[in-house]
């Protein structure tokens, strides 16, 4: 398990542990949220692609998410603010697809290269490790690590149907999905100059 998986289950057993106490709690599942100006991992990888520079190979093509959109996982998370009944938990999920599937979608898409080559995680977890401290010298977070190899040996198929039935909730199809995020990005990364500050997450100033 990696620290981030460990503290996403250290504070699900957290919310278990208040909410047997007698805390009135809602516990909602967001599962591999994406979006625009994403700071997460895929984040990076869209940008590395839409600026032509994603590797021709890859690992863990096999591993299935459900990503989930940010925008629809919001109204998701008013939904059962003002609908759901106290003690309910809900996942909040988009279509299941297969990484492979998912750089496939991209590849629709005017951008780089999609990975041809799959590698095994085996050898691209040490690849990582020589990675991760150049990218902190470049004022980057290190996107491709170890634990981004780690994570992809899990899958995270799982359903929402429970939030779509009683709390109404929709979601945007997978393609119609990554059709609006890529032409939210390439509207982003347009008004900034050079390859580092494209590549990079933008903080969101309110």
């Amino acid at each position: 398990m990696t620290p981030y998986e460990r503290s996403k289950a250290d504070a699900h057993q957290a919310a278990l542990a208040w909410r047997g106490k007698g805390l009135p709690l809602i516990i909602a599942m967001p599962n591999a949220v994406v979006g625009a100006n994403d700071h997460s991992v895929f984040g990076y990888f869209l940008r590395l692609y839409l600026l032509g520079a994603m590797p021709p190979f890859a690992w863990g093509g096999d591993a299935v998410l459900s990503m989930v959109d940010v925008e629809a996982l919001a109204e998701g998370l008013c939904l059962a603010t003002a609908n759901a009944p106290s003690g309910e938990d809900y996942l909040f999920c988009g279509e299941p697809l297969s990484i492979r599937g998912l750089f496939e979608i991209w590849g629709r898409h005017p951008g780089g290269m999609v990975p041809r080559l799959w590698l095994p995680r085996s050898l691209m977890y040490w690849q990582m490790a020589l990675l991760e401290p150049l990218q902190r010298m470049l004022g980057l977070p290190a996107f491709l690590s170890r634990e981004t190899v780690e994570v992809t040996k899990a899958h995270l198929n799982y359903s929402s149907a429970k939030a779509k039935r009683y709390l109404g909730w929709v979601h945007p199809e997978v393609g119609e999905m990554w059709e609006r995020i890529i032409s939210d990005e390439r509207r982003l990364m347009a008004s900034r100059r050079g390859f580092l500050n494209k590549l990079r997450h933008q903080p969101t100033v309110f």
